[in-house]
């Protein structure tokens, strides 16, 4: 027993003389000129088990030293430490406390309790700390910094500011002073400031990425585009696996459209993390804006396939088969959006535009019956079963369906301007015209109202003044329409202006070459000037054209004598 108690001493004055070293080189010489005997033989023992992860030994030994040297900071101080490390900040809190009435200007203490007193919410004393500290240790640069962070949490810009300020006065070598500084000013919007600073901090320091990323970000904000993107390639040069700053660059492509060079970032983003299926979306997305459909539906279908209820994927899916004239397999895709999908109502407007679009009409129909059903006060749907039941020729169920939608939004335009339409079917003039008077009254900019109303008049021979001015009012806001060209012709036939109405419709045809009802007009009004071999010729283009009315215009020609 007495030789294991002598080899025991033995190792642990070994040991001893080991740490000492160790204390010494790490700047502890202090504690150990202050610490004797068994009071530094357990302060060694603390330190050894702290290094190894043992706190709680730690804490124990450290207690043990106190015993002996009750008035020593140092130890109160690594105490602390080791409370601090277990989470345990009331307990650290007490000690450091102890420690700076032991000795005030402790730095360590000080540095520690002020990050404590940060850490849980007591703002004032941190200040106050980290102020002792700058007065102390003027040369402290971390000091200056969480003061300055401390002022900026509380939107105290002004002091954070000022405190930056005489770090980089004390330091102007130091780089971080002067990106802090920026990020400072950045959060007061004081762009220019912050960029000067940040193009300071990387004179000190050229591959510090955290500046080229926030420099990156305000010029960005401030509509630098090509810019922010030069920045933003310089830091993915310093670091190619940056996601933050790939999916920047992306974005900046995105929204200048470069989207091959967008798709290249989200591409290498791909390779980093395969099974994302937000960036897969995002990057199938990508494929379809720049025309490459079979690659969207690739990407869309992969992330169907980790995630098959993804129905916002499946609408895309079902987009880019559309797009691609796969109409079976985006009908296929729609159809499996459930009813309890958020997404579900717009898959269903999808659905009813296919079939409409197939000349299913009892399909679409059906489709947003049941839609309006789920929705009944949602107008939109009324507004489209209007437009299907007008394209099916049933009039009278589109003017219920829209006067219902007026009743609900009596200001939504676009359901006066088709129930307007609907009227013009049913050769109701006086409500055609009440229509869309109430649709442009609604929106005076209404360029197709205006020129809906004003070949209404030409065509009818009345009101010619007026349409004339509402069609050269539709074509100032759309100047270069074809069929408002042709309705302002129109109104010049109208008036006996055949000139003129030449002279639109030479300009209307350049514009809409094949549109059966403008070479209809040109005919007549070739006619009109007596040049009936060239009129002939346009008639004949409007049958060839699939004129909705070909027996008027064959009568135009057998009164030519053709």
């Amino acid at each position: 027993m007495r030789k294991k108690s002598f080899i025991t001493c033995a190792l642990l004055l070994m040991i001893a003389v080991t740490v000492t070293w160790s204390f010494a080189f790490h700047g502890f010489g202090a504690a150990r000129s202050k610490i004797r005997g068994k009071g530094y033989y357990y302060f060694i023992l603390g330190h050894m088990n702290y290094r190894d992860g043992l706190l709680d030994n730690a804490a124990e030994y450290y207690l043990k030293a106190l015993k002996f040297e009750d008035r020593e900071p140092t130890i109160y101080t690594e105490l602390a430490s080791v409370y601090l490390k277990k989470g345990e900040f009331e307990n650290a809190e007490g000690y450091l406390e102890t420690a700076l009435d032991l000795d005030p200007g402790n730095k360590r203490a000080t540095e520690l309790l002020a990050g404590i007193y940060s850490a849980t919410g007591k703002k004032d004393e941190a200040v106050a700390l980290y102020k002792d500290l700058i007065n102390n240790y003027p040369d402290e640069e971390e000091a200056f910094l969480q003061l300055s962070t401390l002022f900026a949490e509380e939107k105290n810009y002004e002091e954070a500011e000022k405190t930056l300020g005489e770090l980089v006065e004390k330091n102007p070598g130091y780089f971080l002073g002067y990106f802090y500084l920026g990020r400072t000013q950045a959060a007061q919007k004081k762009y220019d400031e912050a960029l000067e600073n940040y193009r300071k901090a990387l004179e000190i320091h050229p591959s510090f990425d955290s500046a080229i990323i926030d420099s990156a970000w305000i010029l960005d904000l401030q509509g630098k585009s090509d810019e922010a993107a030069q920045m933003y390639m310089k830091a993915i040069k310093l670091n190619p696996s940056n996601r933050l700053v790939r999916e920047r660059l992306g974005q900046i492509y995105i929204l200048k459209k470069e989207y091959e060079k967008a798709v290249d970032q989200y591409e290498t983003l791909k390779s980093f993390d395969m099974n994302n299926v937000t960036l897969r979306t995002k990057l199938g997305l990508l494929y379809f804006e720049s025309g490459e459909i079979d690659k969207a539906i690739d990407e869309f279908n992969f992330v169907l396939n980790v995630k098959p209820d993804d129905f916002r994927a499946r609408m895309f899916l079902g987009g880019a088969y559309q797009e691609k004239g796969m109409i079976q397999q985006a009908e296929a895709e729609f159809s499996k959006v459930p009813e309890d999908s958020e997404y579900y109502r717009d898959a269903i407007f999808h659905l009813a535009f296919l079939f409409s679009k197939k000349e299913e009409a009892d399909k679409a129909i059906q489709s947003l019956t049941k839609l309006r059903e789920k929705y009944p006060e949602d107008v939109e749907v009324m507004l489209f079963l209007g437009e299907v039941y007008y394209d099916r020729k049933m009039h009278r169920e589109a003017e219920e369906v829209l006067k219902e939608a007026i009743s609900r939004v009596p200001d939504n335009e676009r359901a006066h301007f088709l129930l307007g339409v609907v009227y013009d079917k049913l050769g109701e003039f006086e409500l055609l015209e009440k229509q869309m008077k109430r649709a442009i009254e609604l929106n005076p900019d209404d360029a197709t109202a205006l020129n809906y109303l004003g070949y209404t008049y030409a065509d009818r021979n009345v009101k010619l003044d007026e349409a004339e001015t509402m069609i050269k009012k539709a074509l100032d806001i759309k100047p270069d329409d074809g069929y408002f060209i042709d309705s302002l012709a129109w109104v010049y036939y109208r008036q006996g202006k055949m000139k003129k109405a030449l002279l639109e419709l030479e300009r209307a045809i350049k514009f809409v070459p094949d549109d059966p009802v403008v070479l209809e007009h040109m005919g007549d009004v070739l006619r009109a000037l007596s040049r009936d071999e060239e009129a002939i010729q346009y008639y004949e283009r409007a049958l060839k054209n699939n004129h909705e009315n070909p027996e008027v215009v064959q009568n135009k020609l057998k009164e030519i004598g053709k």
